[in-house]
């Protein structure tokens, strides 16, 4: 899917190797065409693995879009975002929810928040906070 995604390793002392995804969907096409193929390549990609994952992304489209769809239940996975009504793309009027983390349904323990950084950018910063 034409650099969109990158994976990388963490050696996750305790628990297990963890598959860290960053991902970059398309701009104003929804979850079709080349969202679609990114959402097919990581579902291959994790299965193929057999680990759990943490995929923090610009997914483009707002968490209620990803939400609805099977593609989480087939990898087994749950949405982690920071507040919706504060939204991390501010240029839209009203602000969107568009960045945020998908992870393995294990290591939801794990999530103690996630908090949206105000007054940075246009592209507002998340903090994921782990135990």
């Amino acid at each position: 899917c034409g650099g969109r995604i990158v994976n990388a390793v963490w050696k996750c002392p305790g628990v297990c190797d963890v598959d860290l995804i960053s991902v970059y969907f398309q701009c104003g096409i929804g979850l079709t065409g080349v969202n679609l193929q990114i959402l097919a390549e990581i579902g291959s990609h994790v299965a193929r693995r057999g680990r759990p994952f943490i995929i923090a992304g610009d997914f483009n489209n707002d968490v209620d879009e990803l939400g609805d769809k099977a593609w989480l239940q087939s990898v087994d996975a749950v949405i982690i975002a920071g507040d919706g009504a504060i939204g991390t793309c501010t240029s839209s009027n009203p602000p969107t929810n568009i960045d945020y983390f998908v992870l393995s349904r294990s290591l939801r323990w794990m999530v103690e928040k996630v908090s949206i950084q105000l007054g940075t950018s246009i592209k507002t910063p998340l903090e994921y906070i782990y135990e």
